[in-house]
């Protein structure tokens, strides 16, 4: 997560510095909009003033754009209790934690937060907690701090909320399969590799070729499709009486 749009908040909707307090904690939110952007996010709170609120990022579908700088403190996680579920306040603060809004939709009479918004925000959270050494149990919501619902569908179905966590530690499925590999392992995967294509007979293109290649003695006619080393390459040469003359 590289060259994120910045466009500052209204220096009366957040407080410059966090008081001396380190980053311990990423606070996920949701706008409670329907079809608005992270820009226009962005813009509300920068030609807005008094508001007394603000997120560090805002993110849609296509994009993240930072409106307080993580070094300032937004007001996004503060304000008075909502329901008997608040296991963090007094805990997660504005001052010690990072807030992360996510743009939503209507659907049906519900708010919903698309999976492409999800997915970019899973990205920016990851890329957030490698930065600061935040670990997943440190990536709330704010329902989690002051009991409001927010992000609202992610405290009516909790299983929502579950999967988000699950995605910020999973491993790359890419890097997964990515292994070193000893000397014996690779030998073992070879001799596999030339088993398999040992039992082939050669391409449609190829068969004239080489049934005279094999009738001449150029090739013994047995593994068609494997690899030529450099040492079969000059055997073949020589027996094509190219070389050794």
């Amino acid at each position: 997560m590289t060259n994120i749009p910045f466009l500052q908040a209204d220096s009366s909707n957040f407080y410059s510095g966090r008081g001396g307090n380190s980053i311990k904690y990423i606070v996920v939110h949701y706008t409670a909009g329907n079809g608005d952007t992270a820009m226009n996010n962005a813009q509300y709170f920068h030609n807005n003033s008094g508001l007394q609120a603000s997120a560090h990022y805002f993110v849609d579908e296509h994009s993240v754009v930072q409106s307080v700088r993580d070094t300032d403190g937004a007001w996004h996680c503060g304000g008075p209790l909502e329901s008997s579920h608040h296991p963090l306040h007094n805990i997660c603060m504005n001052r010690n934690s990072l807030g992360v809004e996510m743009c939503s939709d209507i659907v049906g009479g519900k708010y919903t937060i698309t999976q492409q918004t999800v997915d970019r925000t899973v990205e920016l959270v990851r890329w957030l907690m490698d930065k600061y050494g935040i670990d997943v149990d440190h990536v709330v919501r704010h329902y989690d701090v002051t009991g409001k619902d927010c992000p609202e569908p992610w405290v009516r179905d909790e299983s929502l909320w579950r999967k988000f966590k699950a995605r910020l530690t999973a491993k790359d499925p890419i890097e997964e399969e990515i292994k070193d590999m000893t000397d014996k392992e690779f030998a073992q995967y070879m001799d596999r590799y030339l088993a398999a294509k040992a039992n082939q007979q050669p391409h449609p293109y190829a068969a004239e070729a080489w049934a005279k290649a094999k009738a001449a003695g150029i090739v013994d006619g047995s593994k068609p499709q494997c690899p030529l080393t450099r040492e079969q390459l000059v055997v073949i040469l020589q027996r094509l009486g190219l070389i050794g003359k």
